[in-house]
């Protein structure tokens, strides 16, 4: 919820301080995701050394060459 505020605030003002507020709702989701992921016992790296072994899992590319197209029509 704080990081959709923080971005619906940065939209509607397109300020620097707004949008230094977003990085740091961003870093804070991803704090608490890290928490979840070391409680549950999973190896965030690992799970991303697994995904990207082949380089880009779609596209078997490095660096990857996917379009934004393919990306949205991507279903695992």
């Amino acid at each position: 919820g704080e990081l959709g505020e923080a971005l619906l605030s940065y939209y509607g003002t397109h300020n620097d301080s707004k949008f230094r507020e977003i990085a740091l709702e961003s870093a804070d989701l991803f704090s608490c995701f890290m928490g979840v992921f070391n409680s549950v016992k999973v190896s965030v790296s690992g799970e991303l050394a697994n995904i990207f072994s082949e380089n880009c899992h779609v596209c078997k590319n490095a660096p990857c060459t996917c379009s934004f197209k393919s990306i949205l029509a991507f279903e695992s």
